[in-house]
């Protein structure tokens, strides 16, 4: 579930029997979303007139503000995408639709129940869990996975997030060891040819898989090894193994 959240639909769309795609997913973690951020303002106290509360909702769902929370928890680092993507990637459009798919997930994880008290700390952390309008069922499990826990309030380092194995494809963690073995048995020939470019405290990496001469997939990260599963991940798609 998480890893196709981390993985941009320029490398792979995937369908899935429980939650259809990202887009989907997209779909739905902004309306938790929404919904997650009027229910806190609505439980402020002393509470806030309706004009307030509007006002308030408009900027705590800005494209500024969503983007100021990605970065702060730097949720997109280890987002996996193609190279003509780069420059497109932390346009707003594209920083929102990751933000409700990563909500989406959680809530298809674990309900929402973690995200309303997320959101309340982000929002304000000092503020105690308000309470919810609908309780949620009890926890959702996906393929027999267990729940994920909630993410952390502001000032604190995120945990790794939780990841699934996604059918007919390895994880982007073992993704080369995956694709140089299954190359190994076919008699084919890869290369990481890679390429460093930018400030020496802000480096970029592009890096390409090249199989037996042909170009099948590049990256681009923060570090060779990001990019370098980056590429990896494109070339085992283009190259329809399984």
């Amino acid at each position: 579930l998480f890893l196709d959240v981390y993985t941009h639909k320029s490398i792979r769309e995937t369908k899935n029997q429980d939650y259809g795609d990202t887009q989907r997913l997209s779909i739905l973690g902004g309306k938790v979303f929404n919904f997650t951020v009027a229910n806190v303002l609505f439980f402020e106290r002393p509470m806030i007139p309706a004009d307030e509360m509007t006002e308030k909702l408009r900027d705590l769902t800005s494209d500024t503000q969503i983007q100021a929370w990605v970065d702060s928890y730097k949720l997109k680092d280890r987002l996996l995408y193609t190279q003509e993507f780069a420059e497109r990637i932390n346009e707003a459009d594209e920083t929102r639709f990751f933000f409700y798919s990563y909500i989406g997930a959680v809530y298809m994880r674990s309900g929402v129940t973690p995200i309303q008290n997320w959101i309340t700390r982000l929002i304000n952390p000092d503020a105690e869990p308000v309470p919810l309008l609908n309780p949620p069922s009890p926890t959702r499990q996906l393929g027999g996975a267990s729940t994920s826990r909630s993410p952390p309030p502001p000032g604190t380092v995120p945990p790794p997030l939780p990841q699934t194995t996604p059918t007919g494809a390895p994880t982007s963690l073992g993704i080369l060891a995956r694709l140089n073995q299954t190359a190994s048995q076919r008699n084919l020939q890869v290369t990481y040819p890679a390429e460093r470019c930018g400030e020496p405290h802000s480096p970029q990496w592009t890096v390409q898989c090249v199989v037996n001469g042909e170009t099948m997939g590049s990256g681009i990260g923060k570090s060779q090894k990001i990019a370098k599963e980056v590429a990896a991940q494109e070339a085992w798609a283009a190259l329809g193994w399984s």
